[in-house]
């Protein structure tokens, strides 16, 4: 059961008064079309991309650098893959050294000077209070019990920090010397990334546990990269692992979110202009008497924001949390209106952290594109919900998305609610719908909530057929539906009105990213009204910048980045295995809970239970080996 008021994500801290200047709301996107890694030295016309962080050269997927897109795809395949080899094009080069490095490292001390790896300070504080705008930190490796921008607390501006905001194309930096080997442990005390009152910063290569965990508030031109991050406190029911709070123009890329314990794994929350890109997402449930929506990822209160090519695997909806609110591994939604003395956020936390000036007071346009989820298990809502409880008004674009495999009770496999206050266009195209278990493979509720809803060449196969309620439930009575496809959902019951085109046959389906050539309903054999397949086809990279149109890239996505570190994290057993030193969580009360770091299922059910690659768990989802 949905409850109708909910509690806004704020970071649950104290303030601090301190401020800095925000960069202007027009600032621009740091996404894979922008320049906030110089590739020049790396790319010529005689050479293939050089991948950064694996020092191999990958001729295969070298992208037309005569468009920006393509440059900026160009960035993301050099940024994109350190699975490749264990050593870094860094130790092909030797520690970076000169104007605008600086270095923080285990064997450091505050009292060098900081401008080598043999003359590395010892805390982050030290460290970026040294630096200028511009610089560039390197972390060696090693596990800190310590915190980035969190020094003075939560709600602790850059300025308050002494931190040096970077300029557009010109970030401050603090990047991982090795990727995965620096840890930034906040050992459930401190926010171990905590970004207030920031502009133009990069992240990138570093994995963060136990507390906020990464914490973006009232700031802009934030890059996150290749970044691992789990735990928050097990009582915490407001906590998201990655939250992006009242900021703009922040990009979340290849980044990777598990653990047990709060309530969403990436979230933005009242902002404009924020891309979510190939992050992967596991649920592992909490435990907490407070009814909130969980979900993998979900983006709130957002207007002209997006997410592309990022994956949910093994959502896991059971156990003690299944009695509160909406369950849902995609996740679009707003609240109340925010406007001061609405009762939520509470008059407290909007004098703490005021609203900001031309942000969204509730959920604008949005763009879900080229998504993957697989292997939900338990009681959810629906595989992937879209409703909102407050509106500015806009379009929802949920194009070229796979949900599938969910065991359970999933209610609804993708749901547009009825939830009041909207007043959006929604498209949902090209989507594929397979084996969700659910009452109804797909339902759109009753108007005015949706000013007007197209469903068009999509395929529902195999998704309802124990319920009463077949392919789709049509409670709107206005839907516009072209092209699709359904099979082995009946009794078809509540079908809505066929529109045009409606083909029901066997997809012949081997995999859930593609169809095969000549099979019912594709390009050779009864397109969809664009003349390409039903269906998803998720083989390549989106490029898209925030609120922009949909732009896919040449870029290949497969095999997905960052795959061994992610394998390595979110398998690793509770507690992270010897990387991590924090046995004991000091926050957990809930019986069976307290004195242990505690992860679901690891290593028993899903992913976690098989010896694949994530590329392969996901191709793979239909038995057939994976082509990558």
């Amino acid at each position: 059961m949905k409850t109708s008021l909910r509690v806004i994500p704020f970071l649950v801290a104290a303030a601090c008064t301190s401020d800095v200047t925000p960069s202007p709301a027009d600032a621009p996107l740091v996404d894979a079309a922008s320049s906030a890694i110089d590739l020049t030295p790396l790319l010529d016309s005689a050479s293939a991309p050089l991948d950064l962080l694996s020092g191999t050269i990958d001729s295969s997927n070298t992208p037309d650098l005569s468009t920006a897109a393509d440059l900026g795809a160009a960035r993301d395949l050099a940024i994109s893959d350190q699975s490749t080899s264990d050593m870094t094009s860094s130790d092909l080069a030797g520690p970076p050294m000169g104007a605008g490095i600086w270095w923080i490292g285990k064997s450091g001390s505050d009292s060098n000077s900081g401008r080598s790896l043999t003359q590395a300070f010892a805390t982050f504080h030290k460290a970026l209070t040294a630096m200028s705008s511009g610089d560039t930190l390197y972390v060696d490796d090693g596990v800190y019990n310590d915190s980035i921008g969190a020094h003075f607390g939560s709600y602790s501006s850059c300025a308050a920090e002494g931190i040096a905001n970077g300029s557009a194309g010109r970030p401050t930096r603090v990047l991982a010397w090795h990727p995965h080997a620096a840890i930034i442990d906040g050992q459930y005390q401190r926010t171990p990334l905590q970004l207030f009152k920031c502009h133009d910063i990069e992240v990138g290569g570093l994995v963060f546990l136990h507390g906020g965990v990464v914490a973006i508030d009232h700031s802009s031109g934030i890059y996150i990269h290749q970044v691992g991050a789990a735990y928050c406190p097990s009582n915490d029911d407001n906590c998201s692992t990655i939250s992006v709070a009242m900021s703009d123009h922040v990009t979340i890329e290849e980044c990777w979110t598990w653990g047990y314990g709060g309530r969403y794994g990436i979230a933005a929350w009242s902002g404009h202009h924020n891309a979510f890109r190939r992050n992967v997402a596991r649920y592992d449930g909490s435990v907490s008497g407070v009814a909130q929506p969980h979900a993998g990822i979900v983006l709130y209160s957002q207007d002209q924001s997006l997410a592309e090519n990022n994956v949910v695997i093994d959502f896991d909806a059971t156990g003690d949390d299944l009695i509160h609110d909406i369950h849902a591994p995609l996740f679009t939604t707003s609240s109340v209106p925010l406007v001061p003395g609405s009762t939520s956020p509470s008059a407290a936390e909007i004098a703490a952290v005021p609203l900001q000036p031309g942000y969204p007071l509730g959920l604008g346009s949005v763009a879900w594109y080229g998504n993957i989820v697989v292997n939900t298990t338990g009681a959810t809502n629906a595989v992937m919900m879209i409703d909102s409880l407050s509106s500015v008004g806009g379009s929802i674009v949920v194009s070229n998305n796979v949900l599938a495999n969910a065991s359970g009770s999933a209610a609804v496999g993708l749901w547009a609610s009825e939830d009041g206050g909207t007043a959006h266009t929604i498209s949902l195209t090209h989507n594929t719908l397979y084996n969700l278990n659910s009452e109804r493979a797909a339902r759109v509720d009753y108007p005015p909530a949706w000013s007007s809803v197209t469903f068009s060449d999509s395929l529902i196969a195999n998704s309802a057929a124990n319920s009463s309620y077949g392919c789709f439930q049509d409670l709107h009575g206005g839907i516009t539906a072209i092209d699709n496809q359904w099979f082995q959902c009946d009794p078809t019951v509540h079908d809505p009105v066929p529109g045009t085109g409606l083909l029901k046959a066997d997809p012949q389906l081997r995999y859930l990213l593609r169809r095969e050539v000549g099979a019912p309903g594709t390009s050779t054999n009864q397109p969809a009204s664009d003349g390409g397949d039903r269906g998803a086809t998720i083989i390549k990279r989106y490029a898209t910048t925030a609120g922009s149109p949909a732009n896919l890239s040449t870029i290949n996505l497969w095999p997905f980045p960052n795959e061994a570190f992610i394998k390595q994290d979110l398998c690793a057993g509770p507690g992270l295995g010897p990387v991590d030193t924090l046995t004991a969580d000091p926050s957990a009360t809930q019986p069976g809970v307290a004195g242990t770091i505690y992860t679901r299922k690891h290593n028993t059910t899903g992913w976690c239970a098989t010896t694949r690659s994530l590329t392969a768990y996901v191709w793979e989802q239909l038995g057939n080996p994976s082509p990558y």
